[in-house]
């Protein structure tokens, strides 16, 4: 036979001690604060199960002494009055008087006495209201509709691929800079085999700060991906990538550090050890930026594969792979 017991695991000097809660007929804290304390979070919660009494905390912003009278409404069933005519004793023909009375039975479901109480009974049905005191109100705002341009969201690990991956940001003047305190970035995608005009859009989650980063392994035409802060940036980091006919590529003001992978843009003729430490100094310099992705390189490829819902970018523009088909970036 399985006896249930409740145990109590306490905070002691000596560490966490566990008794149980059978055994102990008295506790009390050491630490007088603390026992105040417990003792006033007692009684709040002794008085908040008590369903016949509330707490009402009374406050005045004004100074000095004034009366005050406070009242309250107590809920009562509804009664229904009885009539009696009543005519005078021995009263005949037509100047005789008579008086219709009013009669009702009234129960007092109050806990007070009623001694000198002023009473109106109103027959009827006269308009009463509740009101929820104790739920917040919350009072709905309009929604401002500013002209609005989409972006894309890079996906991130163990990310739904169904989550939506469109945000909105305002325009200034008609055009939409890079902001990077907002997190708000351009992207650019660059053919690599024919002079074509540049796909650019803008782009959240990468979190860079400041620079750029670029890549040349962009699923699946590899292309050059690139996201910054500025278009400078973007620019210096995708001229490098060039200049090692293909590779990855940091830029960041005047600095730019590149791993060239010359074989098609996706492979290096150089030892793999030199390669790997390359990477990761590129990785690291990425997350330095400000980045917070765990390989912000790989995602930045990613943004190129179309196939993936819901918004990528390619060279020939951004693509909404929910519905299979183009889409602006700029809308109203």
């Amino acid at each position: 036979k399985t006896v249930p017991r409740q145990f109590v695991t306490i905070l002691a000097a000596d560490g966490l001690r566990t008794l149980p809660l059978d055994t102990i007929t008295r506790l009390r804290l050491l630490d007088a604060r603390l026992q105040g304390e417990l003792e006033k979070a007692l009684a709040v919660l002794a008085l908040g199960h008590d369903n016949e009494k509330k707490s009402v905390t009374l406050a005045f912003a004004g100074k000095g002494a004034r009366k005050v009278r406070v009242g309250y409404v107590q809920e009562s069933p509804l009664w229904k009055t009885s009539y009696r005519l009543m005519l005078d004793d021995g009263a005949a023909g037509p100047k005789a008087k008579a008086a219709l009375q009013g009669w009702a039975i009234v129960e007092n479901t109050t806990d007070h006495d009623w001694k000198d109480v002023r009473m109106s009974l109103v027959s009827g049905r006269p308009i009463s209201f509740a009101m929820d005191l104790y739920r917040p109100l919350y009072v709905p705002r309009p929604v401002v509709r500013p002209e609005l341009y989409a972006s894309l969201l890079p996906q991130v690990y163990d990310q739904n691929m169904d989550d939506q991956q469109t945000e909105f940001f305002a325009a200034a003047n008609g055009m939409v800079e890079p902001d990077a305190s907002s997190d708000l970035l351009q992207i650019a995608v660059v053919n690599r085999y024919s002079d074509a005009p540049i796909a650019t859009a803008f782009v959240r989650g990468f979190g860079l700060k400041h620079g750029a980063i670029a890549s040349s392994v962009a699923h699946d035409c590899h292309n050059v991906v690139a996201v910054g802060a500025s278009r400078e940036a973007i620019a210096a980091a995708v001229n490098a990538v060039f200049a090692g006919r293909g590779g990855l590529a940091v830029a960041d003001g005047d600095a730019v550090e590149s791993l060239a992978l010359p074989i098609a843009g996706l492979m290096s003729d150089r030892p793999a050890e030199e390669v790997g430490a390359s990477y990761a100094r590129l990785s690291a310099r990425a997350k330095a930026l400000g980045s917070p992705l765990r390989a912000p390189f790989m995602t930045a490829g990613f943004m190129a594969l179309l196939v993936i819902p819901a918004l990528k970018l390619s060279d020939r523009g951004l693509f909404d792979g929910t519905k299979f088909e183009f889409t602006p970036a700029v809308s109203c």
